[in-house]
């Protein structure tokens, strides 16, 4: 132990000693050299323990075992895979033996058959029964009959399928192959060549048949009794199957249905023709399949089909024949009789039908869409589905019902539960989608013609406002002259009633001028056509209920008037938009003019009147966008007992509830007239900005002669009573006034009526904005100049702002700056003496007010009603209530209506109009002529 603990090891890769690589790889030595080997592995252990420690002889030892079992198992898998081998090489050498022996005696059984064909041969029929022995001396007579039959059946084949008798060729053509067959046997191998010939003239008309069968099973108006037989002889000659003949039946009508929508086809005949003609097809197809391939009875019993009772029928007439002929036996021809058939399962019948449907609505809605985009009206599609509706009501014929089937509703119901299992409407199916779609595409083009044709009318309209203008567009330039215009006759003439004067009365209240309701006709005449056009499809009552008329058959003439209301609801809005865009264009166009004259201005605000009055005096509008359903009149117009006031409040109403009525009448008419409103203030602020810092001297202040002397009387401190004179305004300024009754003129040249009070309310408060403005800049101007401005001229300052305010809308937001333009006049003003001035400058101020409702009462309708009371002082208890009224001119303001009409004649009239052109040209050059003072 102490020598190999002082032992120092060298490095050793273990499996790859030396002294190991010297070892034989097998125990399998020579015999010569055992001993020397023995000795020597006694040696190398010897040199191992020498040369290595102990954990290094423990390393070296492992890896010798693992060598050594890994040896082993690689001479297992050797020795187990050979085995495997050899045992599949002996079992394949049993097998082939055994094939081989089968091989032998299937040959020798062969060769046994042949020998007894050749000694004797069989009837070759359904079942392979033998045939007895025959002698060929007394065969004779017999194969005369039959060639002679064999030689007459292809002219009788031609006869049969000439007259239509599909099922009777087929017979004949497979009692002449029983023919040959029989005699091809009798005679050997060797047939004569007459036989062979006389055959193959019969053979050759197979083809023919089964495809006469064929077309006749394409036809149109096929019968129940021709689709049976034509589906026997298929199956008696193609040896079908009643599943395989019911898929070649549904492929046969298919191909009919593609006949009807051949476009060669569709040249010849109407769209109503061809859709007519679809639909009878398609419903006559599933008549047949309800009646030919389904025993569902009327009670709900399952029976044999039609086809399988006529498969077996046939079969034994062609068995008949074949025994009267060969005299044969009933038990020699047994195996001709057809065996018992099996029908279409009820499943596979509803589902070929469903994907049948499938794909023929393809094929109609292609054909069918053809035809339809070649109806340009309405009122076509109307008689397409009238006539439709009619074909659907008529009872079904060309099949042999049951008698309990009365009516078409009865059949097509029966019908549809035994072909599909469930209901099914040939109209929702196949043609209300297109029919709808078609609907749409027209209403479309009739709604673009009515934008096109607006879009003309305003061209032409608006194209006669130039200067020497007609007289009707004179009325357009001065409105005020127009609604007090004369009518001929006026009530006077005779058969005027009283409709006629109220229309009148409305046209002239809303401003429509002839123009205008020019347009509205056009307008409305376009829209008629519409309304005509969708009429068909409307119910009678003109109204149309939340619930469908889907329990009708076979179905509602007005099933889908609901869908069709809320098209045409997005149609017309969709063309009011339309139209609102082009006005919209053309109001661009207009203000980009460099200056915005009086007559385009003129034509703003004719663009104005026709959004404004086409809501009201085009009925047909309103009616489409409420989806053709008539408005109940409110209670009490029918018998008249409804006010003005509250007829107009049930009238804006309804039109309110339109939300395109509200975008035309409401946004876009106001948003004109803010054009004119804001012209209207920009005129104004113009010169009033000039007249304020043009007569702020002393001098033209001091000249004013509205001003009014007061006698006061105060006590003394002696208790004397003193009198005194004061002077005070009593009216604005004489530019103040006459610049508000010129805008109160241009709002009645325009029409007071026609102007919303919206509009006046914001040319009010845009008025009031300019007067704060401009007295703005003058008390700006007065403070960096550091002016006085005298006391005078102050208080008349103060009463021109106080009437202005009084006049006009005050604006929330400009309150707080007229208080302060206030308060900065009374400053240049004594403060004891703007005491003993205000009382009595707001009596004046409250008098004048009053005064000017007349004057400026478009002004103040704007303000609203005007408080007439004064102030008074608390009265003491006891004492005698005093009058809060203020005396106000002897002349009440009236409320002015139109003049009663006079008879006058059509010169007169012409001659009032060509004086209005006049009055309005003179017009249009001083309306605001004090502008450019």
């Amino acid at each position: 132990e102490i020598e190999l603990r002082d032992f120092k090891a060298q490095p050793l890769e273990l499996g790859r000693s030396p002294a190991l690589a010297s070892l034989p790889s097998s125990p399998r030595a020579d015999s010569k050299s055992t001993a020397a080997a023995t000795w020597n592995v006694e040696k190398e252990v010897n040199g191992y323990f020498c040369a290595h420690t102990i954990e290094e002889i423990k390393k070296i030892e492992q890896s010798t075992r693992l060598l050594v079992e890994q040896k082993k198992e690689d001479l297992r898998q050797m020795v187990g895979e050979r085995y495997r081998d050899l045992v599949d090489a002996a079992d394949s050498v049993v097998e082939m033996k055994t094939h081989s022996e089968q091989v032998l005696q299937s040959v020798s059984q062969l060769h046994q058959l042949c020998e007894q064909l050749h000694q004797r041969h069989y009837l070759r029929g359904f079942g392979g029964m033998k045939g007895p022995a025959s002698d060929n001396l007394g065969q004779l007579p017999a194969v005369t009959v039959q060639l002679r039959l064999l030689c007459d059946i292809p002219g009788k084949i031609w006869s049969n399928l000439e007259q239509g008798a599909y099922l009777q060729a087929a017979n004949s053509y497979l009692l002449a192959h029983q023919v040959y067959t029989h005699l091809k046997l009798d005679r050997g191998p060797q047939t004569s060549p007459l036989v062979q010939g006389l055959w193959e003239r019969t053979l050759a008309l197979r083809p023919t048949i089964v495809e006469s069968c064929q077309q006749k099973l394409q036809s149109i108006g096929i019968g129940e009794e021709e689709a049976v037989q034509s589906l026997c002889s298929v199956a008696l000659l193609e040896g079908a199957s009643p599943r395989q003949l019911f898929t070649q039946f549904l492929v046969a009508r298919k191909a009919a249905l593609q006949t009807v929508l051949n476009p060669t086809k569709q040249a010849h005949l109407s769209a109503k023709a061809v859709v007519c003609e679809a639909i009878n097809a398609v419903r006559r197809s599933l008549l047949l399949v309800a009646t030919i391939f389904s025993g569902h009875t009327v009670d709900g019993n399952q029976v044999a089909s039609k086809l399988c009772v006529a498969l077996h029928n046939s079969g034994n007439d062609k068995n008949k024949a074949v025994q009267q002929l060969l005299g044969r036996s009933q038990e020699a021809t047994q195996g001709l009789k057809v065996a018992a058939l099996s029908d279409v399962p009820e499943s596979v019948v509803h589902s070929s039908c469903e994907q049948w449907i499938t794909m023929t609505l393809t094929d109609i809605e292609e054909g069918v869409g053809n035809c339809l985009a070649h109806v340009t009206t309405i009122k076509a599609i109307s008689a397409i589905r009238r006539s439709v509706h009619d074909l659907l009501t008529e009872p079904m014929t060309g099949a042999s019902l049951d008698q309990r089937l009365t009516d078409s509703a009865s059949q097509w119901k029966w019908t549809c539960d035994c072909v599909l299992g469930r209901p099914l409407s040939l109209h929702m199916q196949f043609l209300q989608r297109m029919e709808f779609s078609r609907i749409k595409s027209i209403l479309t083009r009739l709604f673009g013609d009515v934008v096109a044709h607006a879009h003309s009318l305003l061209d032409s309209l608006l194209g006669g406002f130039v200067k020497d203008a007609a007289p009707l567009y004179a009325l357009d330039c001065r409105v005020s002259a127009y609604l007090w215009l004369e009518e001929e006759g006026g009530s006077q003439k005779k058969g005027c009633n009283h409709d006629g004067m109220a229309k009148m009365l409305r046209l002239k209240a809303k401003g429509c001028t002839p123009n205008v309701y020019s347009f509205c006709e056009g307008f409305g005449e376009k829209l008629n056509v519409v309304i005509q056009e969708v009429s068909h499809f409307m119910p009678s009552g003109g109204t149309c209920g939340g619930k469908r008329e889907v329990d009708l058959f076979p179905f509602s003439l007005t099933v889908d008037s609901l869908e069709i209301q809320s098209l045409l609801q997005n149609l017309t809005g969709d063309c009011i938009e339309r139209f609102l865009e082009d006005i919209k264009s053309r109001l661009l166009s207009l203000q980009e003019e460099p200056a915005l004259q009086l007559l385009v201005l003129d034509k703003i605000l004719f663009l104005a009147r026709v959004c404004n009055s086409l809501c009201e005096f085009c009925p047909s509008l309103v009616l489409l966008l409420n989806g053709l359903r008539k408005l109940d009149p409110p209670r009490g117009v029918a018998d008249g007992r409804l006010g003005r006031s509250r007829l107009q409040t049930s009238q804006k109403e309804a039109a309110a509830e339109t939300p395109v009525l509200n975008l035309l009448q409401q946004q876009q008419a106001l948003a004109i007239f803010r054009i004119w409103a804001d012209w209207c203030s920009g005129e104004f602020s113009l010169m009033f900005h000039k007249h304020v810092f043009g007569n702020t001297s002393t001098n033209s202040l001091a000249s004013v002669l509205a001003w009014e002397d007061i006698t006061i009387f105060e006590e003394a401190e002696s208790g004397q009573q003193l009198s005194s004179t004061i002077c005070i305004p009593c009216q604005p300024s004489v530019y103040v006034t006459s610049l508000l009754y010129s805008v109160c003129k241009e709002i009645s040249r325009v029409g007071s009526s026609t102007v919303d009070r919206s509009i006046l309310e914001y040319l009010s408060g845009s008025l009031f904005g300019v007067m704060v403005t401009v007295h703005e800049q003058l008390m700006v101007e007065v403070s960096q100049k550091k002016l006085v401005i005298p006391q005078d001229c102050a208080l008349q300052l103060l009463f021109n702002v106080r009437f202005l305010s009084r006049v006009l809308v005050e604006p929330a937001v400009m309150v707080e700056r007229f208080k302060a333009i206030c308060s900065q006049l009374q400053a240049f003003v004594d403060p004891f003496d703007l005491d003993v001035f205000m009382p009595h400058i707001s009596s004046n101020l409250e008098r004048h007010v009053q005064r000017s409702i007349v004057l400026l009462g478009l002004l103040v309708v704007a303000k609203g009603p005007q408080v007439s009371l004064t102030h008074q002082p608390p009265m003491n208890r006891g004492a005698q209530e005093k009058s809060s009224i203020v005396s106000v001119g002897q002349q009440v303001p009236r409320i002015m209506s139109l003049p009663i009409s006079s008879a006058q004649s059509l010169a007169q009239q012409s001659h009032q109009l060509q004086d209005v052109r006049v009055e309005t040209e003179q017009s249009l050059a001083g309306t605001f002529a004090f502008f450019h003072l």
